[in-house]
């Protein structure tokens, strides 16, 4: 008798096993898979915090790794089921705004299932409904791109979600103002980027303000247009009515502007919002980088206009207006980097600029006193009359022009005439040098060892003081110019620093001038060398020859002439006499003459730019541009004529190179005498008179080391 359990046809036979052991291995992996959706069912179940509305939108934007609306959806096309259950579609309608549409509603029915909406059809369907969003949607850019095969337009579902379509009015949905950037950044991702560095975007990604503008605030939803239609909400005619629905202040005050005139009279390349404000990098005007800044206002906003030839020719615009106003002081500082200075929205005003002919204008003939006075405290009616922009109609600012053109010429004929005299000179006196030495070196001869006091102290403190401010003067004065920084100080204040700078070493300048007038008049040995230095007018000849000397065109006598001839004649190798000079010969005669007429034009033209705002109540304005073309014309050659002229008869000459040492011990040896004051020594070493300063002997009339105390 066989056990119950055993045999063929027992439980524990091999087939009953074989039969047995998926049912096994089944219950043994079901209970950990089971386990597990236990714990994620108890998870879900757990009751969570609530959440604020702005972490909703975080929390909303998170989702789907951040791709925006079409992660969250599956796709572009989120509205493919892709594997959900019924059920679970059901679930997200009943949640939605469409709860208790049917899906043949938007599917429609082939036989007995609803059927795959295509892309073109499914704004269609949804245009059953929503007839107005439908027109609005296939007449404008992404219906027509959609409609004209473009694979990427978009369509409904990329916008609004496929089966979860949520209200505008719900802060997670896509469509929602604060959502929409994301919305749209996923085909538009520059624009998104611009957008977000942009005031209106600085929000992001935190809660926007209520009046926050995001994409749908200046685009509209469905009726969406470039800019380059003329029926678009973000078209040039357009724009100022969009942007206005925020900024109606400022909409309210371009309506009456010359831009907006310009616009509704056809003109498209009239400024509109975006042309100064930018567009979707919109920046606050008080941030570094927004068009808007001061530094940038007239080098990048108003220049994009109003520097361009051809908008200029073209709508008959006044022409020179952003050259003029970078070569004025308030353009120069402004490329110096100070922020404090007037720029174009300071006197015309930001968005209600009007015509000068206007009397609602802030430039205004009558208004400029008001205009102006906001920066300069006193400025009058007649402040800046006549014309701030440089006007070629007016024939005050045709005289600017003509001295601009006059100056160019002096300065290359006076300096070309001054290197050329070097030259030959530089040369004659090389050779003469070389002769000399091959001679057996009379320079070393005892005899020519002997000095004579040329200078004073007072002469050379006089010297000093002038070569030291007019030094200052230079560098401050073209660091204006030049766009040159104050070391060790930020741009800000880089030109306080530097007008403190000039007017103090101008104020230094003119008390030396004073000073060195008194010391001509007053003094026994100053009114002796003002009659060597300054010329004698005996004849129409010497007329003619001071006119001259006073525009810097050569000696200011006729016998200065003569010897500048001669010179010339013997630097040539024309004539084997060297002409004899006496105190003073007519290459420092022009030197002092021109530092005379220099020093009276820069004093004159300096007042006048120190203290405008009296001139410019007086005087129009261009002839306040005049001194200031003056001022700096007259500082170019000064300076020029110091280096070619000065420089080279005190430096670089071969008789006195590297330096002559005359203005630092006062005396001058008597081999320079007898070069270039031959006449001189002769009168001192006449009977009766020497100049020698022996140190051994002192005699009879020679002068003593007390007169180096002269004043």
């Amino acid at each position: 008798m066989s056990h119950p359990h055993s045999g063929a046809g027992g439980l524990c036979a091999p087939g009953a096993v074989l039969k047995l052991a998926p049912l096994f291995i089944g219950r043994v992996v079901a209970l950990p898979v089971a386990a597990l959706i236990a714990l994620g069912v108890a998870s879900a179940s757990a009751p969570a915090e609530p959440m604020s509305p702005g972490e909703r939108l975080v929390a909303s934007l998170d989702q789907g790794g951040g791709r925006g609306p079409g992660a969250q959806r599956g796709g572009r096309m989120g509205g493919q089921m892709g594997g959900m259950r019924r059920n679970d579609v059901r679930r997200e309608i009943d949640q939605s705004v469409h709860r208790g549409a049917s899906c043949s509603d938007c599917h429609g029915h082939d036989g007995h299932k609803p059927w795959k909406v295509s892309t073109p059809d499914l704004a269609t369907s949804c245009g059953s409904c929503h007839e107005q969003e439908w027109d609005d949607y296939r007449a404008h850019a992404h219906g027509r791109s959609m409609f004209s095969g473009d694979q990427n337009a978009p369509s409904c579902v990329d916008c609004h979600g496929s089966h979860s379509v949520q209200s505008r009015l719900d802060i997670g949905s896509s469509t929602n103002f604060a959502r929409a950037p994301s919305s749209c950044g996923e085909c538009h991702n520059k624009v998104l980027d611009e957008y977000t560095s942009g005031a209106h975007g600085n929000w992001w990604p935190g809660v926007p303000a209520s009046n926050a503008a995001t994409c749908t605030s200046c685009h509209t939803p469905h009726a969406t247009d470039g800019a380059d239609v003329r029926s678009s909400s973000v078209s040039r005619t357009n724009l100022a009515m969009t942007c206005g629905q925020c900024h109606t202040d400022e909409f309210h005050a371009y309506q009456p502007s010359v831009h907006a005139q310009a616009l509704q009279a056809g003109n498209i390349h009239a400024a509109s919002c975006t042309d100064c404000h930018g567009i979707h990098d919109t920046h606050a005007i008080g941030d570094p980088s927004s068009p808007l800044d001061t530094l940038a206002l007239a080098e990048q906003t108003c220049a994009q206009c109003h520097a361009s030839v051809e908008l200029t020719e073209m709508h008959d615009l006044e022409i020179g207006v952003v050259g003029d106003f970078k070569g004025s002081f308030h353009g120069l500082a402004i490329a110096g980097g100070d922020r404090t200075v007037a720029n174009c929205a300071s006197c015309h005003g930001s968005h209600d600029i009007r015509p000068s002919s206007d009397p609602a204008s802030s430039i205004f003939p009558g208004n400029l006193g008001a205009t102006c006075g906001s920066c300069h405290p006193g400025a009058g009616v007649r402040f800046a009359s006549g014309g701030v922009h440089h006007l070629p109609i007016n024939w005050g600012h045709r005289l600017v022009d003509t001295v601009r053109v006059m100056y160019v010429i002096l300065i290359v004929s006076v300096l070309g005439g001054m290197a050329l005299h070097n030259a030959i000179d530089f040369r004659r006196r090389w050779i003469d040098r070389r002769a000399r030495a091959r001679a057996g070196a009379p320079d070393e001869a005892p005899g020519r060892q002997k000095s004579f006091v040329r200078f004073t102290i007072g002469e050379r403190i006089q010297h000093w003081t002038l070569a030291g401010s007019f030094t200052v003067l230079v560098i401050s004065g073209f660091a204006l110019k030049f766009v040159w920084g104050v070391p060790f100080v930020n741009a800000a204040d880089s030109e306080t620093v530097r007008a403190l700078v000039h007017r103090g070493a101008a104020t230094l300048f003119m008390a030396l001038a004073v000073y060195h007038v008194g010391y001509l008049v007053v003094s026994k040995r100053g009114r002796s060398m003002a009659r060597a230095m300054l010329p004698r007018v005996r004849s129409w000849r010497d007329t003619l020859c001071a006119v001259g000397c006073c525009i810097r065109l050569g000696p200011a006598s006729a016998a200065d002439w003569r010897d500048l001839l001669q010179m010339v004649r013997y630097n040539l190798g024309l004539t084997p006499e060297r002409p004899r000079f006496g105190r003073f010969s007519y290459a420092e005669k022009m030197e002092y003459l021109a530092l005379v007429w220099g020093s009276l034009i820069m004093i004159a033209t300096g007042l006048i730019l120190w203290f405008e705002v009296p001139f410019l109540n007086r005087v129009p304005f261009w002839g306040f541009q005049l001194a200031t073309l003056v001022h700096y014309f007259e500082a170019i050659l000064a300076t020029l004529a110091i280096v070619v002229w000065h420089f080279y008869f005190t430096m670089l000459n071969p008789d006195v190179f590297p330096l002559s040492k005359v203005m630092i011990t006062g005396k001058i040896s008597r081999h320079e005498m007898e070069l270039d004051h031959a006449h001189e020594l002769e009168s001192l070493e006449s009977p009766g008179h020497t100049g020698a300063c022996d140190p051994d002997a002192a005699k009879p009339g020679a002068e003593s080391p007390e007169d180096e105390r002269t004043p």
